[in-house]
């Protein structure tokens, strides 16, 4: 129970005019009498709902989040794809180059070869005329 005496005497002691005093020690009666306050309760369940709407709206944000992050992995996934298929494209060319300069080095090289055989053959050739 609310001592509405005691309270407009503290009002008034506190340079309130009583007037004053007692409209405001009339009004916190009337809040008191028709239970207008606040209760631990009343605070215990306002802060489970205000944390219970924050985690849905945190779980909601982690979800679009975690789909835009997918999507950029996605992105970034098809963008080495094609890069590592470029390297590869490009390391295949250049294997391409490589065989036909060996290719054409083992021709030149082969008659030559044949042509040193040749002259190696006409040389001993001679020699025998030449001897014999």
């Amino acid at each position: 129970m609310l001592d509405t005496l005691k309270v407009a005497r503290s009002l008034t002691d506190a340079d309130f005019t009583p007037a004053q005093a007692d409209a405001i020690t009339e009004a916190v009666r009337e809040a008191a009498d028709r239970g207008d306050y606040v209760t631990n309760a009343g605070l215990d369940e306002r802060l489970a709902a205000q944390t219970a709407h924050l985690d849905a709206r945190l779980e909601a944000q982690e979800v679009r989040l975690n789909a835009r992050l997918d999507a950029q992995d996605a992105r970034i996934d098809a963008r080495l794809d094609a890069q590592d298929a470029r390297i590869e494209d490009r390391f295949a060319a250049q294997d391409a180059r490589q065989a036909a300069a060996i290719a054409a080095l083992e021709t030149r090289l082969a008659w030559r070869f044949t042509a040193a055989l040749l002259a190696q053959a006409a040389l001993i050739v001679a020699l025998l005329r030449l001897l014999g």
